[in-house]
């Protein structure tokens, strides 16, 4: 399975059905919508395209059961400053099958979610879930210098469950090195610890660039890691704001 797309066109691929083989998406421009209640197998992922300075949209539009293996999942991976790629989650279940691939490196990570790494990425939760191995935010993917090339995360409903892994800088991280901002509209967060070790993992704000997190409502869960963190590296700072809602540490 192959789908790419240029331009400003539209492609829909929808179910009940089981993709057998990985479906490739390479998408630069316009946008391609799945949906069904079969299991989608991703295989690599890059919604905006590798160069080029058109962005595009990933929809998983009523997609029950969406899967990435070891390839990363890369919202934003032109070189282009100018280029935003979109990933947005209704109705339907984004998962990694690497969650429990504990890497001593973020260069080696395998099975996680970018928003954000060549070139500026959104990832938007509407309802369903998004259950990832590390969840990166902010400039600079494998294979690239670092760079500003932002991330940014909206969450409107639904649940979005991260690794925390036991350093930071191999567990999610928003800002690991261009700006990460998370706005929380309602839904669950809730990060979880490797391998369900006790007092373990980190959910990190701020890497080695800045981060912000608003919260105007739902659920922020991170009380089965070992720490939140502000300002991970000695580099990297955050902002943590409270506005409505519960947070849970």
């Amino acid at each position: 399975w192959n789908a790419s797309g240029t331009g400003s066109g539209s492609y829909t691929l929808t179910g009940p059905y089981t993709t057998e083989k990985p479906l490739d998406i390479k998408l630069t421009g316009g946008s391609i919508r799945l949906s069904g209640d079969g299991q989608i197998n991703l295989g690599d992922v890059l919604v905006s395209g590798t160069s080029g300075t058109q962005g595009g949209t990933l929809l998983l539009d009523g997609a029950k059961d969406v899967v990435f293996g070891e390839k990363p999942v890369i919202v934003g991976a032109a070189s282009a400053s100018s280029v935003i790629g979109r990933l947005v989650v209704t109705n339907s279940v984004l998962r990694s099958t690497c969650t429990e691939q504990i890497e001593e490196n973020w260069s080696q990570a395998k099975g996680h979610l970018w928003v954000g790494s060549r070139a500026k990425g959104v990832l938007e939760i509407e309802e369903g879930g998004v259950i990832s191995n590390k969840v990166y935010s902010g400039g600079g993917g494998p294979g690239s210098a670092s760079g500003d090339y932002p991330g940014a995360i909206y969450q409107h409903d639904g649940i979005f469950a991260p690794l925390g892994n036991n350093q930071w800088y191999v567990s999610t991280t928003l800002g690991l090195y261009g700006y990460g901002f998370y706005q929380m509209e309602g839904g669950i967060v809730r990060p979880w610890n490797p391998l369900g070790k006790a007092n373990s993992g980190w959910f990190a704000l701020g890497g080695y660039s800045g981060a912000t997190f608003i919260q105007n409502g739902g659920t922020v869960d991170v009380s089965g890691l070992g720490a939140l963190t502000l300002g991970a590296n000695g580099g990297g700072y955050a902002e943590y704001i409270v506005r409505k809602g519960t947070t849970t540490v």
